[in-house]
């Protein structure tokens, strides 16, 4: 976020007012803009870093190519090698035990799992996809003893306050708690089950795992549903 990005700017372009662009900031937890451009800024340098770090280094088309395919086949490799036969089977039992079932990632995890959500639906169980950034505190109100939430991640920095949050709530609330990672659970975290997938650093590479495991859960769930 440039240093040259108003407020003023931001209200224009998006047709909202400057009030309710305070409003916003205020209600992030930010003093002003200027903390908030600040804060911004800083993240989209240290994400841009990270983006250096774990990209590839080549400028020839066919060299970045394998060098990406190296990537995805290492990270789905170790995946599978350490599969975890009965912690997918107990996961598919959970998701049909739940009344309801609600996947909680980034952008990139909910769509690994968008056909796992269909295949919940079709199953005859409603079930939901929720982004990082909807969580709002009263989503834990309408959680239950009967929900199930998965929550997706391929690296524990990305893991957000409100998210521990969410999982202390839901655990206060009798709901049952999932948790798919490439790194060992924080010890902050409290979960029902946690499947340990991946490369641990490896962080991007891990959305073809995750897409691997939602693949494999589908198929199990829908071969039940036909036997």
């Amino acid at each position: 976020m440039g240093e040259d990005l108003s407020m003023e700017r931001i209200s224009a372009e998006s047709n909202i007012s400057q009030a309710s662009i305070s409003r916003f900031i205020r209600k992030a937890g930010f003093d002003d803009w200027k903390d908030f451009r600040e804060s911004c800024s800083g993240s989209c340098r240290e994400m841009l870093q990270m983006r250096k770090l774990f990209s590839s280094k080549r400028d020839n088309v066919g060299e970045i190519a394998d060098d990406v395919y190296e990537r995805i086949i290492s990270n789905i490799t170790a995946t599978k090698k350490c599969l975890d036969s009965s912690g997918i089977e107990y996961i598919i039992d959970l998701i049909e035990q739940s009344k309801e079932v609600f996947f909680v990632g980034d952008e990139h995890a909910l769509s690994d799992f968008f056909t796992l959500q269909l295949d919940v639906v079709f199953s005859g169980t409603p079930a939901y996809l929720y982004r990082n950034s909807d969580i709002q505190q009263s989503f834990a109100n309408r959680l239950s003893k009967d929900s199930l939430i998965i929550f997706m991640f391929v690296d524990n920095n990305f893991i957000l306050p409100e998210q521990v949050e969410l999982i202390k709530r839901a655990k206060e609330k009798g709901s049952t708690v999932v948790i798919f990672s490439q790194q060992d659970c924080l010890p902050e975290i409290e979960c029902d089950y946690f499947y340990k997938y991946g490369k641990s650093n490896s962080v991007n590479d891990g959305y073809y795992s995750l897409f691997f495991l939602s693949q494999v859960m589908s198929e199990l769930l829908v071969s039940r549903g036909l036997s």
